[in-house]
């Protein structure tokens, strides 16, 4: 799939470009198993921050609504 002409295009690499090729499987599996708790932490911090930010004044209170229920997609 990193060869395919019709992804490459679709994110902008020259298609038939050898050099243009995509991510493999491999580079994001590495990429997603290097993310450390601390590192995931932050990010949801940062999340968080920049919701708050949005608004003009610091909403007073935030309803977290999760959904538990299982989705087979």
């Amino acid at each position: 799939m990193r060869r395919d002409p019709l992804f490459k295009l679709g994110v902008g690499h020259k298609p038939l470009e050898p050099d243009a090729d995509l991510a493999s499987a491999p580079t994001f599996s590495r990429l997603e198993h290097a993310a450390t708790t601390k590192d995931v932490y932050c990010i949801a911090r940062a999340f968080v921050d920049q919701f708050i930010a949005s608004y003009a004044a610091p909403p007073k209170v935030i309803d977290l609504d999760m959904d538990h229920s299982e989705d087979a997609t």
